[in-house]
C-alpha cells in the first residue's frame, strides 16, 4: 500500500484558457481572504472556500512570484514579479487588501523577486531579494 497518497483539496486559480496554473506563493489576510501568486497574475478567494477570482487590476506584469502581507495592517500587500523587457515592472503594492495594485519598483529590469519581507513596516519599508542582484531595501510610496 502507498504510505503517501495524494489528495486534491482545492483547485486554485483557473487561467483564461481553463487550465490550472502554478501557484508560487500564497498568503492569508487577517479576514481569512486567501491570495495566490501565479504565472497568470494574482488570484483572490475572499471566502476561503475555493471561490477564486482574478485580482490583478493595476498589475503590468502577471508573472507573480512572491507576496508579503504587512505585519500589522493586511490592507498593505507587496507582490514581487519577474521583470521582463515586455513587462518590466517587478514590485507592486496594494493598499486595499489585494483588490488593486500600483507599481512601486521599476528602476531595475529583468530580475525575478525570490523573497519579500517588510523590514520597517512603520514607514512602508521592505527588502526584496532579486535573482542575480542581491537584496534591495525600498521605501515604498503608493
Amino acid at each position: 500500500s502507498d504510505v503517501y497518497k495524494r489528495q486534491v483539496v482545492d483547485t486554485c486559480c483557473v487561467s483564461p484558457f481553463d487550465l490550472a496554473v502554478d501557484v508560487r506563493d500564497m498568503v492569508v489576510l487577517a479576514d481569512g481572504t486567501l491570495l495566490a501568486a501565479t504565472g497568470w497574475g494574482i488570484y483572490r478567494d475572499p471566502t476561503g472556500e475555493g471561490a477564486w477570482e482574478p485580482s490583478s487590476g493595476g498589475l503590468g506584469n502577471f508573472d507573480v512570484w512572491r507576496l508579503a502581507v504587512h505585519p500589522t495592517d493586511s490592507r498593505w500587500i507587496l507582490a514581487g514579479c519577474s521583470g521582463k523587457v515586455a513587462s518590466p515592472g517587478w514590485l507592486y503594492l496594494s493598499a486595499d487588501g489585494g483588490r488593486s495594485w500600483s507599481e512601486v519598483g521599476s528602476t531595475l529590469r529583468a530580475r525575478r523577486v525570490t523573497g519579500l519581507v517588510w523590514s520597517d513596516p512603520s514607514v512602508l519599508e521592505a527588502v526584496a531579494l532579486l535573482e542575480w542582484s542581491g537584496a534591495w531595501r525600498l521605501r515604498l510610496r503608493p
